[in-house]
């Protein structure tokens, strides 16, 4: 295995993919869920409860900051709301 400084662009590029692509699934969740607070199938206090567990789970807070985690769950939770 390539220690990390010796990383290519390519290599560099496709670790960053990879770890983005949690951060993207939960903003994609957060919709997801607000989606069944609209319809009614969820309450938004449980919705976000259930958001806020899978973030702390998944240790986002820790790798992007509370504050933008609770954002993406605001803006998924909300986002039927604004149309």
């Amino acid at each position: 295995m390539r220690d990390i400084c010796e990383w290519s662009p390519l290599h560099v590029r496709l670790n960053m993919a990879v770890a983005n692509a949690k951060f993207y699934a939960f903003a994609e969740a957060a919709n997801d869920i607000g989606e069944l607070v609209w319809l009614g199938l969820l309450s938004k206090p449980d919705a976000a409860d259930l958001l806020q567990q899978v973030a702390t789970y998944n240790q986002l807070p820790f790798e992007y900051g509370s504050d933008r985690i609770q954002r993406i769950m605001a803006d998924g939770l909300s986002l039927r709301e604004a149309s």
